[in-house]
């Protein structure tokens, strides 16, 4: 009878904190709904009055201008004939020498005459008026008497929105000011220079500017009707997942955390074994059938037995230890690895979890274990460290036979030289040497080739398995197998890349490096070449910074992506803190050149080392790491790659310890000979 009234009270409460946040929400969307209607028909008077004001002044400026020249003579024709208003004026009609009649537009004929033509063309109507108007059509309307009898009183400006013309408009008027110029026509009206002597009014229709107001205030009902039902829903979700967990909170939980099916159904389930032992005496009193399978014992056989019964007496010791640390430290232990011998007599290998079961005043119970069976991953990880070492082997095999190819070829290189000496004499020798170096740069062809492939086929493999592995195609791995599985994926690809720039050293070496230009946007492989870097720049917290450019080019794609990957894989290398950036323009002073600059604020380099940089097998350390990897061919080859294929040069500037930056300056269109085409 408590659970219920204590249930009844927490459903009351429920009820309560649901309605009133449903009513919260519901009032704060409203609010926020109307605040940014108000503010959407203020911005809609503004941008009216703004438009009204931008007439005004247009009209106002061409008024100054008129007053300032005392009007304009023009042809008198049948729409604009002689102002009759303006007969008191002696010189209102003239006759040229030619003869030709003209006739004086004082600034306000002008002005009305500008304000009927924008009407017809914008729709936008000013009008001048006087409550003292020369011309009896200037004069004021209801709306206009109201805003001149307010000039006469100090104001400024007048403006409604009020109906004009059967439609909603802003109406807006400032004062006619009398200056010198108007004097000419209406001194003898009795106006002084400084008088009011009427108004200008600007009348801007409402339609256009109410349907786009409209169409705002609907998608912002309609937004705020989406956001409120998103909150609503969210809300009716937690009412009936509230309601649904307080009525069956109490019973379903106790009823669950006290069934022992339940519990049974668990440990049986795990597929690791599950043991428990007392903590008096160190014996079984549990065992899942996982342990059953493992060790070939059944339950019974193990039930109030202890280590000694089953194991020889070096394990026994072992798992007899590790018991009592359990225990002297009421804290969980964990064995990484521990062999244990089956009925059967096989040996497996365990990762162990060990954890006391305390009662409430901390006093030990029990032990609980938890041990996964992991003999077929050390075999598969010794499998692997096997296949590692014959690996590195073969690659120092090959490496002996490719520095002895490459004394022969030196050797060969010295004896054309001394053919060539005397090539007058030894006519027929030449052509024998000739025949001789030509057989052995085929030799040293198919050497690179079957270096090629008898390297890169076996590395392939291991970074395939490897990386199908990590990514837990054939099974799931722990932690620890990630870490060695991306030790031996990075470590492939690392000898992979080694491999290539040999090889592509070989071929510089050699002469025999092709260029394959093709049309593509630089703007495409500076993203591919960031995009490469981009985890590892993010693992190392350093900021990058890239301004690229879309730019075409025709040149070898694949020899400038190689380039962008060895300047940045040297700048995100040696900068443990601080930056990485790419730049990519157009030369300065030759629009088709094209100049890509990497710059970081890693380690820089020493200016008396600059000379020996793009030697080959040339290496830098860092000061923040022992040892950083790198074969030392990476700039070597970049250079030889910018210069020889990409026909450009690299450029070098850096300070010790503040950072470098190398540019890479090269034409943005070649031939296909290879030759840098620049105009």
């Amino acid at each position: 009878m408590a659970i219920k009234t204590t249930n009844d009270k927490g459903l009351t409460y429920f009820y309560r904190t649901i309605g009133a946040a449903a009513l919260v929400w519901t009032v704060t969307v409203i609010c926020s709904a109307s605040w940014n209607i108000y503010n959407e028909r203020q911005q809609t008077l503004a941008l009216v009055k703004k438009e009204a004001l931008a007439n005004f002044n247009k009209d106002y400026a061409f008024r100054l201008w008129g007053t300032k020249h005392g009007g304009v003579y023009v042809p008198p024709t049948g729409q604009t004939p002689p102002n009759p208003y303006l007969s008191h004026i002696p010189d209102r009609d003239i006759t040229l020498p030619s003869g030709k009649r003209l006739t004086l537009m004082n600034p306000a004929y002008m002005l009305r005459q500008l304000m009927a033509d924008f009407d017809e063309l914008y729709g936008i109507n000013g009008r001048i008026t006087s409550l003292k108007p020369l011309n009896p059509s200037n004069a004021p309307d209801a709306w206009e008497r109201e805003a001149l009898t307010a000039f006469e009183k100090g104001a400024k400006e007048f403006f409604t929105i009020t109906e004009h013309h059967r439609q909603r408009s802003l109406r807006l008027m400032r004062p006619m000011v009398v200056q010198a110029g108007c004097l000419k026509c209406h001194a003898h009206q009795g106006y002084k220079e400084g008088d009011i002597r009427g108004g200008v009014g600007v009348n801007v229709p409402m339609a256009p500017y109410m349907t786009m107001e409209k169409k705002a205030i609907n998608a912002l009902l309609l937004s705020h009707l989406v956001i409120w039902s998103i909150g609503s829903t969210m809300l009716v979700l937690v009412f009936f997942r509230g309601k649904r967990f307080i009525l069956g909170q109490v019973k379903s939980q106790k009823a669950i955390m006290q069934s022992e099916e339940f519990v049974d159904s668990i440990v049986e389930n795990i597929p690791d074994m599950v043991f428990v032992k007392d903590a008096a005496n160190l014996r079984f009193v549990r065992f899942n059938k996982a342990g059953e399978k493992l060790l070939g014992y059944s339950r019974e056989e193990l039930i109030g037995k202890n280590n000694y019964d089953f194991f020889p007496k070096h394990e026994a010791d072992f798992f007899t230890i590790k018991d009592r640390e359990v225990f002297s430290n009421n804290q969980l232990i964990e064995i990484r690895e521990e062999t244990v011998r089956t009925r059967h007599g096989d040996e497996k290998v365990l990762h162990t979890k060990k954890l006391p079961i305390l009662d409430r005043e901390g006093n030990p119970l029990y032990l609980l274990g938890i041990s996964e069976d992991i003999t077929e991953r050390k075999q598969a990880e010794k499998e692997i460290r096997k296949l590692n070492e014959g690996l590195e082997q073969r690659v120092r095999e090959r490496t002996v036979e490719l520095e002895a190819k490459g004394l022969e070829l030196r050797d060969s290189q010295r004896a054309l030289v001394n053919i060539v000496e005397d090539l007058n004499m030894k006519t027929e020798e030449l052509k024998k040497a000739n025949i001789k170096l030509q057989e052995m740069d085929r030799v040293k062809s198919m050497f690179i080739a079957s270096m090629s492939h008898e390297l890169r086929t076996p590395l392939n493999s291991i970074i395939g398995f490897s990386s199908i592995l990590l990514n837990e195609w054939v099974g799931p791995v722990n932690a620890e197998q990630k870490g060695n599985l991306s030790t031996i994926l990075r470590s492939g690809r690392h000898l992979l890349n080694l491999i290539n720039d040999v090889i592509d050293v070989s071929k510089i070496e050699a002469g025999r490096i092709d260029s394959v230009p093709e049309d593509f946007d630089l703007h495409d492989v500076i993203e591919e070449a960031v995009h490469f870097f981009a985890k590892e720049i993010d693992e190392k917290k350093l900021s990058l910074t890239v301004e690229s450019i879309h730019q075409e080019m025709h040149t070898d794609r694949r020899r400038l992506l190689q380039c962008m990957l060895n300047l940045l894989s040297n700048a995100v290398k040696y900068t443990e803190k601080g930056s990485v950036s790419v730049q990519a323009r157009l030369g300065v002073r030759d629009r088709n050149l094209v100049e890509i600059s990497v710059e970081d604020t890693g380690i820089g380099i020493r200016e008396e080392d600059f000379p020996k940089l793009f030697n080959a097998f040339v290496r830098f350390d860092s000061p923040m790491r022992a040892s950083i990897p790198g074969t030392g061919l990476g700039l070597y080859l970049t250079k030889k790659l910018v210069t020889e294929v990409l026909k450009g040069d690299i450029l070098l500037s850096s300070r010790h310890r503040e950072g470098s930056t190398f540019s890479i300056v090269i034409p943005a269109r070649i031939d296909e000979k290879g030759f840098g085409n620049r105009g």
